[in-house]
């Protein structure tokens, strides 16, 4: 099977940017976050949310065309919202655009996740929509397949989306590849949180993941990265207790195999009740029994350590896709912030996914996707400024042919010291 790269500028008018439009690697397309602002002028033209929403969806469409695909072959939305209030009315917008220009994910919506951020990259934006698709739904071996999320026996379609309830599939496959919608603390039966307990909401969560993963034929043992939206980051020492406790139970491979990881603190969840949410991403083995899976899907992870072995992934390796976990400004040595200066977290997150990407028989030319996480939204044109020194410097492919990029300012870091985290997904080689 092919996994052969081809990428697409974005331009503001005639100003080419720092990020590409689109990249299309295999029969998987990446794009930018798409936001309310205009690709004629680079600015935003309206500060209602509706308005902002149909330029966003525009100008996924025109980019998924422009590649040779179409808004029908969605797979995977993340929705960035400045107020988490806004989720239903982007909702009926979303909606009333699919029944115009994608009918199919009317019934058979993308997975979802939707993050409260504290800003997107600039303060005019109310919503950015990422999105992920594929070039044809019927490629060999990339095949696309949708299973719905119910609540009871309430399929989640509109207009029956139990509250708060993002509008989406519970997971999608492309080919031995599976997106799962992110998982809280609501029953599975009722829709409804049940507890204000943590751990309970946790393992909920997980339990959702990996109901979705046997539905498409896997198990938990075969989840390759996870992220984490946490309400409240004194809750991670709990976390890691009772996802080692649920893994000796449902997923032993997980224990010496962990997934991939990234954090990030919400001011709140889709839910006001929910405390945390984990989306997932995983892959279909060819038999129940282990990590075998087809060729051309086969699995690799590399171990990450802070001085000790850590209970996350440096990066899983999926056929030809690499998913990094969030790399920060953390040592390597104990994973303490170096020092509280911008650049040289950066220079140290960057030197992070370098080595990343070279352990696992790439190079940095080779990154696809980032998703950049910085704490103060005005330190963001100089880290984009530091980062293009920093191609210059070691991966000089990216200069001309940037990756896809998508920005927010959570409420915080999984270290408050922490200046940015970058999440990266590339290829095996370029």
């Amino acid at each position: 099977m092919s996994w052969e790269l081809k990428k697409y500028p974005l331009y503001y008018g005639s100003v080419k940017q720092p990020f590409s439009k689109s990249v299309v690697v295999g029969n998987l397309i990446f794009l930018s976050g798409a936001s309310g602002c205009s690709l004629e002028t680079g600015q935003v033209l309206s500060d209602k949310l509706e308005d902002q929403v149909v330029v966003a969806l525009d100008e996924v469409r025109f980019a998924l065309e422009e590649a040779g695909s179409s808004m029908d072959n969605i797979v995977k939305t993340t929705i960035l919202l400045r107020d988490i209030n806004d989720y239903p009315s982007v909702q009926q917008v979303e909606l009333e655009y699919y029944k115009k220009y994608a009918p199919c994910l009317v019934e058979e919506p993308p997975v979802s996740t939707v993050v409260h951020v504290g800003s997107l990259v600039k303060r005019c934006f109310e919503v950015e929509i990422d999105v992920v698709a594929v070039m044809n739904k019927t490629e060999s071996s990339w095949e696309v397949n949708r299973y719905p999320m119910y609540y009871g026996e309430v399929k989640q379609v509109y207009p029956n989306i139990a509250h708060g309830v993002p509008y989406c599939s519970r997971s999608v496959t492309v080919g031995n590849l599976v997106f799962l919608s992110s998982m809280d603390g609501r029953s599975v039966n009722t829709g409804q949180v049940s507890s204000n307990s943590f751990e309970v909401q946790l393992t909920v969560a997980l339990d959702k993941i990996r109901l979705a993963m046997e539905e498409v034929g896997g198990t938990m043992d075969n989840v390759i990265k996870i992220t984490r939206f946490m309400r409240d980051l004194r809750n991670i020492s709990a976390m890691w207790r009772v996802e080692r406790d649920y893994y000796q139970r449902y997923a032993p491979c997980l224990l010496g195999q962990p997934p991939a990881s990234t954090f990030l603190k919400s001011p709140s969840l889709t839910n006001p009740e929910s405390l945390i949410e984990l989306e997932a991403i995983g892959v279909v083995p060819g038999n129940k029994t282990g990590w075998e899976v087809k060729t051309g899907w086969e699995v690799r992870k590399y171990p990450l350590y802070y001085g000790v072995r850590q209970p996350f992934a440096k990066s899983a390796v999926v056929g030809g896709l690499v998913f990094l976990s969030g790399m920060s400004g953390g040592r390597t040595v104990d994973g303490r912030p170096a020092l509280n200066d911008l650049k040289t977290q950066l220079v140290t997150a960057l030197d992070k996914i370098k080595l990343a990407m070279e352990e696992v028989g790439s190079s940095m030319n080779s990154i696809v996707k980032t998703t950049i996480l910085v704490r103060n939204l005005e330190d963001y044109p100089q880290v984009r400024q530091m980062e293009l020194e920093y191609y210059e410097e070691n991966a000089s492919l990216l200069v001309e042919e940037p990756p896809v990029s998508t920005v927010m300012q959570p409420q915080s870091l999984v270290n408050p010291h922490h200046l940015m985290t970058i999440d990266v997904i590339g290829t095996v080689s370029r």
